[in-house]
């Protein structure tokens, strides 16, 4: 977890000050019945670094006993981006995690990509770029997730690799 947040905060200080971003944190009922809970809301970068964004970053610790609720943040956070979607930016939903999914009382894997299918607009592009990291995590699954979106996945079981896997997926963006 504390690599995994080192990478988020190096990632962020990467971006342009006019980026828009939020931060939403994901276990398993995090928030009642949610499986997940925002952190920040999508602000300008160089708002969220003056209104302490890495502070509520630095703070995040891992749940004992917490569960990976992957495929209802996705959904929840996808929905979020689909409808607060800019023209003239790239608009992307990165997913970082360190597990597979394991919320039994969620959706399946397939009503996520059904609901993804259903958000698709080509007019409105939005991809999933997932981050998996850790000897939790599920490769297979993340880059399914995110190719059903015209994304990408990149993973490492090494925890110690996190930022070298943040920064290919960031340059892979920039090529684009």
């Amino acid at each position: 977890m504390t690599l995994t947040l080192q990478a988020a905060e190096v990632g962020i200080r990467l971006l342009k000050p006019t980026t828009k971003i939020g931060l939403w944190r994901f276990s398993t009922n995090l928030d009642g019945d949610k499986d997940y809970q925002e952190l920040v809301p999508v602000l300008p970068v160089g708002e969220q670094l003056t209104n302490g964004a890495l502070d509520k970053l630095r703070q995040v610790k891992a749940i004992s006993g917490g569960a990976t609720g992957l495929y209802d943040t996705v959904l929840a956070a996808y929905t979020s981006a689909r409808q607060n979607w800019e023209p003239g930016r790239i608009n992307l939903v990165v997913v970082l995690t360190d597990g597979k999914n394991e919320d039994r009382n969620g959706i399946s894997q397939q009503q996520l990509l059904t609901e993804l299918a259903k958000l698709q607009d080509p007019r409105r592009p939005l991809q999933i770029v997932g981050i998996g990291i850790g000897p939790d995590i599920d490769p297979v699954e993340l880059r399914t997730i995110s190719q059903a979106t015209g994304g990408d996945a990149y993973t490492t079981a090494d925890p110690a690799k996190v930022v070298d896997v943040f920064y290919a997926a960031m340059g892979r963006l920039l090529e684009k």
